[in-house]
């Protein structure tokens, strides 16, 4: 695999691969890691990760926000440990140095270092500029193809212990920034939401119309919901069991970068909708699990 390619398919191919790593500085020893999210422009390539040590230490897990400017060659560590976990990283494709990250948080544990992190320095500082509570992080964050300032985050409120797992609370929903993260709007059941508790939503923007937004939300019914104008108003599509099982490990969406209509639900299948996610087919099996 070479890096400097930036081939998307070949990196994410290579970087969804387990492998040991010799730690960047500032983080001793070897580590067993896995990627959890990578971004690519020009020759800086950013990974978000979680690792673990090769000799496991009960409960020692911790994510490395990780920086390439070289293709790949060499890294260094960003800071962002104390998120335990990063789900989503983005970089601003007209601004190298201005990077968000989407903290999802400890599954276990209760911290206020989570939700939706901004660098404007390549990863020199950083700023949390969304926030719930602590046990809320961000579930999905995707940003406008049309617009580097307007991006849409899922906040995720969810706990697991040893015998029970929760997914949803006051913490969960669905918001928008239109001027890079310095202010905030959340989606309500009066922009067409549901009402009520709300738990894990996966979020997808088309490439190829960027007002058409897909939100697949977990809530009383799990349904499929669509933007025709970029995020401002929504309505129920679909509420069908082809759209998903099990919202609190998957909840992933994607969409055609060609085609508004065509959308994937990736879960224990990999389901394939033609007209706008109102009928879903299965794609594939995938036998995906976390």
């Amino acid at each position: 695999m070479v890096f400097g390619s930036f081939d998307a398919t070949n990196v994410g191919y290579a970087l969804n691969n387990f492998k040991l790593f010799t730690s960047p500085s500032g983080l001793p020893g070897t580590f067993l890691e896995y990627t959890t999210d990578y971004s690519v422009l020009n020759n800086t390539i950013t990974l978000g990760t979680t690792a673990a040590p090769v000799i496991p230490v009960a409960g020692t897990y911790f994510v490395v926000q990780l920086k390439s400017l070289d293709g790949g060659k060499n890294w260094m560590a960003m800071g962002l440990q104390k998120t335990r976990h990063i789900h989503r990283i983005i970089i601003d494709p007209t601004n190298p140095n201005t990077v968000y990250a989407g903290a999802i948080g400890s599954p276990w544990g209760e911290h206020k270092e989570r939700g939706v992190y901004k660098t404007i320095d390549g990863g020199k500082t950083w700023k949390q500029i969304l926030y719930k509570n602590i046990k809320t992080g961000v579930a999905d964050l995707v940003m406008d193809p049309s617009n580097p300032n307007k991006l849409i985050a899922a906040m995720w409120e969810h706990k697991r212990d040893p015998w029970f797992f929760k997914s949803g609370g006051e913490g969960s929903g669905l918001y928008i920034t239109h001027d890079g993260g310095d202010t905030w709007k959340e989606i309500t059941e009066k922009e067409g939401f549901p009402k009520g508790e709300l738990g894990r939503i996966g979020v997808a923007i088309s490439r190829s119309n960027p007002n058409v937004v897909y939100a697949l939300v977990e809530a009383k019914k799990n349904a499929l919901y669509k933007s025709e104008d970029g995020g401002f108003k929504w309505k129920k599509i679909n509420d069908k069991p082809g759209i998903g099982n099990r919202p609190f490990y998957y909840s992933e969406i994607y969409v055609d970068p060609q085609n508004e209509n065509r959308i994937y639900s990736v879960f224990t299948y990999v389901n394939v909708s033609d007209d706008g996610g109102k009928n879903f087919k299965e794609l594939m099996l995938s036998l995906i699990h976390i």
